[in-house]
C-alpha cells in the first residue's frame, strides 16, 4: 500500500495520536533514510505541509533530551520527508543546527499546514511557524512569551510577529490588568527553513523595530 494512502487511514484511525503511537512503517521508514538516526517518537510529526494529500514527516534528528545519544550527526536539526516505505524516501529541507543547551528543550508540531518549532526554557517560550511558499518552508510567523517563574507578580508578556502581513502585537498580562498594542513593521525577505540558523549568533528573526500605534 502506498505510503499516501496508508497514512491518512491510519490518521482516521488515531484522530488523537499520542508520540508513542505512530504507525511502525513511520518509525522503520525514518530508519532507512536516515541510518545513523535513532528514531525518537516524541519529536516525530505528520501532516499534509504541501497541500498535494501525500503526508510529510518532520523529525528533530540528534538528542533534543540530551541523553548523549551516539549518532554521527549529533547536532538537533529540523528535518522535512516526503515518500513512502515501499519507494523511498527523500528530504524536502533541514535546518542548520539548533544550539544545544540543557535548559532549552525544542519540540515539533503540525497544524493547518504549518511546521511550528516551539523552543523552551526557564521564563520563556518561543514558537515559530513554518509554511511552504514558493517552493520552500519559510518562517511565517512567531510568538515568543516571558514571565518570571519565581515572582508571581511579574507580568506575564507575549509578543507576535506576522513576517507575512508586517503586523506585531504586544501584550501584557499581570494583577494590574490587561494591556494590548498593535503595531507594524518593515517586512523583509522570509527565512527559509535552510536559512534558520539559531546558532549564529548575528541571526536574528525578530524585526529590530516595530511601530506600535498609541
Amino acid at each position: 500500500m502506498k505510503f499516501a494512502v496508508l497514512i491518512p487511514i491510519l490518521l482516521a484511525a488515531f484522530p488523537v495520536m499520542a508520540s508513542s503511537d505512530l504507525p511502525a512503517p513511520v518509525v522503520d521508514a525514518l530508519r532507512k533514510s536516515l541510518p545513523h538516526h535513532e528514531p525518537n517518537r516524541k519529536y516525530i510529526e505528520m501532516g499534509d505541509l504541501n497541500n498535494d494529500g501525500v503526508v510529510e514527516i518532520a523529525t528533530l534528528l540528534g538528542d533534543p533530551d540530551y541523553n548523549e545519544f551516539k549518532e554521527n550527526d549529533s547536532a538537533i536539526r529540523i528535518v522535512i520527508l516526503s515518500g513512502n516505505p515501499s519507494e523511498g524516501f527523500k528530504v524536502l529541507t533541514s535546518s542548520p543546527e539548533l544550539p544545544r543547551d540543557t535548559n532549552v528543550f525544542y519540540f515539533l508540531r503540525v497544524k493547518n499546514q504549518s511546521l511550528y518549532l516551539l523552543t523552551s526554557g526557564r521564563g520563556f517560550t518561543l514558537d515559530y511557524q513554518f509554511k511552504l511558499k514558493s517552493g520552500d518552508f519559510v518562517l511565517i510567523g512567531e510568538e515568543s512569551t516571558s514571565f518570571s517563574p519565581s515572582d508571581e507578580n511579574a507580568p506575564y508578556i507575549k509578543e507576535s510577529f506576522n513576517y507575512l502581513t508586517g503586523r506585531a502585537v504586544h501584550s501584557e498580562k499581570s494583577s494590574k490588568g490587561y494591556k494590548e498594542k498593535k503595531g507594524s513593521f518593515e517586512r523583509k525577505r522570509p527565512v527559509k527553513l535552510a536559512e534558520f540558523n539559531l546558532s549564529d549568533e548575528f541571526f536574528h528573526t525578530q524585526p529590530s523595530h516595530v511601530e506600535y500605534t498609541p
